[in-house]
């Protein structure tokens, strides 16, 4: 298992409920990251230039795109490398699935509000959240695609030890209802290519976009172990049966498509008769890795 973590993270990540790894991702990676976002939403410039009939149609001055992706480097990202392995770390397994991928904008401005403090369980899963350790975790990735200040609709956290003790219910709590969780939220002020490891308990909210130019891209995954039905979000198969879907299975490896399910080489699911299924619907992806763990 690849170490991409280092201890002090991951004990943060377990006593406060998140942890934030600033440089995760390297400079380039985030520049083709941002240029295959303004395949799916404009930039501040060309919004704001655009007339309002021809603007994206967003909730709250968001928009939200899912995977997948027009652009390669979006799509790949999802299934990063190093992300997977920080999941492998965080929760002790390498059978992962990958249950969700939102890319996610937001521009500053009166439309923008405040969320109220919450816990993300409550629509990811059909029964509360599990510690790590008893092979039943669950994690959210929030990867940053853009420098994030105050007036960039920061995320605002609160650390376990802080808030944890509150019961699971009501998943929302409301500033007026419970002031002293307030208190102790602090907001993520961070770099590109910062990404935040969290737990499905830690309570967190976005942040209105006071800066009426400010325009921040972010990157919302989930992935949990393999086996646990009852945490989900995501049907993959009608989303990626498309054009962009079916060019970003034929780029990926066995292993990152493990993540949406798809067999291991060596699993007895492939047989010559759907090796051959396969390539007749991703022509362009590799097939020798499975071929090659067919008993002859």
């Amino acid at each position: 298992m690849e170490r991409v973590l280092t201890d002090e993270q991951i004990e943060s990540w377990r006593t406060d409920g998140f942890v934030l790894v600033e440089g995760f991702l390297d400079a380039t990676e985030v520049k083709q990251a941002r240029e295959d976002a303004l395949l799916h939403f404009p930039s501040r410039e060309d919004f704001d230039a655009a007339p309002p009939e021809e603007r994206p149609k967003l909730t709250s001055g968001m928009g939200f795109e899912m995977l997948p992706y027009k652009g390669d480097g979006l799509n790949l990202t999802a299934f990063h490398p190093k992300v997977t392995a920080a999941a492998e770390q965080l929760l002790g397994t390498a059978d992962l699935r990958l249950v969700q991928s939102i890319l996610r904008v937001t521009y500053g401005g009166p439309d923008t509000a405040d969320q109220p403090l919450h816990r993300d369980f409550h629509d990811n899963t059909l029964l509360p959240p599990a510690s790590a350790d008893t092979g039943f975790g669950h994690l959210p990735v929030l990867i940053y695609y853009t420098d994030v200040d105050e007036g960039t609709s920061p995320t605002f956290v609160v650390r376990n030890r802080d808030g944890g003790d509150r019961p699971l219910v009501p998943f929302y709590r409301q500033r007026e209802d419970d002031p002293e969780l307030y208190d102790h939220e602090r907001p993520n002020l961070v770099t590109a290519g910062t990404v935040m490891f969290y737990s499905m308990d830690t309570f967190h909210r976005g942040s209105a976009a006071t800066d009426p130019e400010g325009y921040r891209l972010a990157h919302h995954l989930v992935l949990r172990p393999a086996g646990c039905d009852w945490m989900s979000f995501t049907a993959w198969p009608p989303l990626f049966d498309t054009e962009h879907g079916r060019r970003c299975i034929e780029q990926l490896t066995p292993r990152q498509r493990e993540l949406l399910g798809i067999p291991a080489p060596g699993h007895p699911y492939w047989t010559e008769q759907t090796i051959d299924g396969f390539v007749a619907r991703y022509p362009n992806a590799d097939p020798e890795p499975y071929r090659a763990e067919v008993p002859r």
